[in-house]
């Protein structure tokens, strides 16, 4: 079956109009949820050729109260599972000041937390179900082991009506600093943070929940920063390049066997 044909049969099935499917996947407000979703596949398929003997997997989504969906699911050869979340950067957050460059990560959850999942949380985290709705779009570090993300998003804009890559000259001195040539580039290059090291007293990691008077709170802000210092062609911990993810494991298992 050709690409067309099983287009046409999944038009079929959910009455979309096939002869409509261009405009409709070219609405501003339906592209990021079709690259969110096709940028899952793209990391496992960085992840699966750069950990050879590993098996890489996209688990399809069917979680139940209490369980998150899994992104990817990396198992090393020992039987060690990690799960990865995929997250691109926010479209157009990209600041640039003197001394560095940030870029905002979008690390919310696309759904939010219906009310049994916030009764069954308050009562698993020992909490009230009124601290969890303060929190209901945002995650913890149980939910997965590792963010990934690439940060090409960030320099994205919405121009009327067209979603498109739209960088400033500023930003293109940026990313040709850092080894960035053009679009396809960008997002190509992915990053990595441990869930756990998003939540810190450090100003890019703080909650700033306005509903919640806890800057220390056990949640992951919906917009880690990650910061370039200037003339550094690497960001500053937590995040790292993709590459450096299987020493990474290996490191996490050594600080949890010890």
């Amino acid at each position: 079956m050709t690409i067309a044909e099983k287009l046409e049969k999944f038009c079929d099935r959910y009455n979309i109009s096939f002869k409509f499917l261009d405009v409709i996947l070219d609405d501003p407000k339906v592209i990021p949820m079709i690259r969110g979703k096709s940028f899952e596949f793209f990391a496992a398929e960085v992840i699966k050729k750069l950990l050879k003997g590993y098996l890489v997997e996209n688990p399809r989504g069917n979680s139940s109260v209490g369980q998150h969906d899994v992104d990817i699911l990396v198992t090393e050869p020992n039987g060690t599972k990690h799960s990865v979340e995929c997250k691109l950067s926010g479209k157009g957050l990209c600041k640039i000041s003197k001394d560095q460059t940030e870029i905002k990560i979008k690390c919310m959850r696309s759904r939010t937390l219906g009310e049994k999942a916030i009764e069954f949380y308050a009562k698993h985290w020992k909490v009230s179900k009124a601290y969890i709705e303060k929190h209901r779009d945002q995650y913890r570090p149980s939910d997965f082991e590792y963010v990934v993300t690439s940060i090409g998003n960030a320099f994205y804009t919405t121009t009327e009506g067209q979603y498109g890559w739209n960088p400033t000259e500023e930003q293109i001195e940026f990313l040709n600093g850092i080894g960035v040539k053009n679009q396809k580039q960008a997002y190509k290059r992915l990053y990595f943070a441990r869930s756990a090291n998003l939540i810190s007293t450090n100003k890019t990691r703080t909650c700033v929940k306005k509903t919640c008077n806890d800057p220390e709170c056990a949640f992951i802000p919906n917009y880690p920063v990650m910061i370039f210092k200037k003339g550094k062609t690497e960001p500053e911990p937590p995040w790292y390049s993709i590459e450096k993810l299987e020493a990474d494991f290996k490191k996490n298992s050594k600080e949890i066997a010890d």
